[in-house]
């Protein structure tokens, strides 16, 4: 497991294996930004937010926070949201981070989620996201991301993710959740709900039928239906929940580890990611 542990000199982000918690390994102490006293109830900054992200075929643990950074005390103070990673199989002590980007924000961003294969910081106007192999950052401006389709939230090799249930959802400019689809899906209200670096899931529910809803798993890259499933919504509720039948999960088809296939359900609410801040399994 990954966990993040406060110390009088920063956070120290530390490995253990699973079986025997032995340290794998711990990171260099990392002071991440911290937000104006105004912008918590108590004045206390909330804990950086900690995910596993699989990239380019390889495992990473990833920390982000938002809040001020200064270089020095003559320097002016930024606000930023701070993304650093860190192979997740690395050794020893002391590591440092293979990358460190710094997201220029005017303010606390609608949501930030660390889906897919990097992290997405989305503004008012922009979305930012972050490639947490090399660091770079990339701007999309409201010109790119029209309302019509839908919030961003997660990152694919191919590009940003989106989804509303309005317009459904689609990998921007590579394909569209209602061009994989059997024709009779189209009417349906569609959402994703999960995205790994390889595939995302997405869910249609039938408009005039409350307990007639699908589950789709696709190819990230291509958008091709892999697996489909029928599920229905709990009751008082309106997300979709596997049924009782003997098929296998969506996310256990995606991956075995449950930090990898967050859920994005809140990014659409603009609300922060379920990342995990206190201890994260890795494999």
């Amino acid at each position: 497991m990954t966990y993040l542990d406060s110390t009088g000199t920063g956070y120290v982000l530390k490995a253990r294996d699973a079986k025997t918690g032995k340290l794998r390994w711990r990171s260099r102490p990392w002071t991440p930004p911290v937000p104006e006293e105004s912008d918590t109830e108590t004045g206390e900054a909330e804990p950086p937010k900690l995910a596993v992200i699989t990239s380019e075929g390889a495992e990473y643990v990833v920390a982000y926070a938002y809040g001020e950074k200064q270089k020095d005390e003559l320097s002016p103070k930024r606000e930023v949201v701070e993304v650093v990673s860190y192979r997740a199989n690395a050794s020893g002590q002391n590591v440092a981070p293979l990358k460190t980007a710094d997201v220029p924000v005017a303010g606390e961003p609608e949501h930030i989620n660390a889906d897919g294969s990097g992290v997405v910081v989305d503004e008012t106007t922009t979305v930012e996201t972050v490639n947490i192999v090399t660091g770079r950052i990339r701007t999309y401006e409201s010109c790119d991301l029209c309302e019509d389709e839908g919030d961003a939230f997660a990152t694919v090799d191919q590009g940003i993710v989106t989804s509303s249930p309005a317009s459904g959802y689609q990998v921007l400019g590579a394909w569209k959740g209602a061009d994989t689809v059997p024709a009779q899906y189209w009417d349906w209200n569609a959402n994703a709900i999960a995205v790994t670096e390889n595939h995302v899931i997405g869910t249609w529910q039938n408009l005039n039928d409350d307990d007639d809803s699908r589950w789709v798993l696709h190819d990230a890259r291509s958008g091709k239906v892999l697996v489909t499933m029928q599920c229905y919504p709990p009751k008082a509720r309106g997300t979709p929940t596997p049924s009782s039948t003997p098929h296998p999960s969506p996310q256990a088809a995606v991956t075995s580890s449950p930090a990898r296939a967050h859920s994005i359900s809140n990014a659409r609410r603009g609300t922060a990611s379920r990342a995990q801040t206190s201890a994260i399994p890795s494999s």
